[in-house]
């Protein structure tokens, strides 16, 4: 409900997904899919630490779990341990080749803030529904390599996904530790002519 925009109340959600997940964890606290759940809601809640922890209990449970494993990603990412998230990226990638758009997703996340802008777009020109904040990544990337004019166009793909679209909503949700990462891809997003 929260990652979609399903919901006028995120708060209300994430507090049940979080009882939900914590029930599930209560039930059976040998099953890495409940650890990963409240890994998840932790997230969503802003609790990197929290959810950092819950994933790798996850991933001590199931070494394989590979949506756990990805799923690290996020907020190593939001630490500020970008090398740390590819790597945990990359090995969920071989663990489960078949995997959703969202682990490429978080590639592209995580490359860019590395630096690391043809890698951040070769991953997520690769999904195959992106979605606001992966054409967000895109875009900055591409305005850091100096090729604004793709980057334009992808300005209008974003509006096609979401017509009214606004930087603050991009990143608002991003839990960066240090903020000055978030107020650097507002910056870039806003003179690839996206509005404030």
């Amino acid at each position: 409900e929260v990652y979609m925009g399903w919901t006028e109340d995120p708060g209300d959600a994430i507090a049940r997904t979080e009882a939900h997940a914590r029930k599930s964890v209560d039930l059976d606290p040998d099953l890495d899919f409940a650890h990963w759940a409240l890994g998840a809601a932790n997230l969503a809640a802003g609790d990197n630490t929290a959810a950092l922890d819950c994933f790798d209990h996850a991933l001590a449970l199931n070494p394989n779990n590979s949506d756990a494993l990805a799923n690290c990603a996020w907020p190593l990412m939001f630490e500020g341990r970008t090398q740390e998230a590819v790597a945990r990226l990359e090995r969920a990638m071989r663990l489960n080749p078949f995997h959703p758009d969202w682990y490429l997703w978080g590639l592209g996340m995580a490359q860019y803030l590395r630096g690391n802008c043809r890698e951040a777009c070769l991953a997520l020109c690769r999904m195959s529904q992106p979605n606001d904040q992966s054409k967000a990544f895109e875009i900055a990337a591409l305005m850091h390599l100096g090729e604004v004019e793709q980057a334009r166009e992808e300005v209008g793909a974003l509006h096609h996904l979401v017509p009214a679209v606004r930087v603050r909503d991009l990143v608002a949700p991003l839990g960066f530790r240090d903020p000055g990462i978030r107020d650097d891809l507002a910056e870039t997003l806003r003179a690839a002519g996206i509005a404030d």
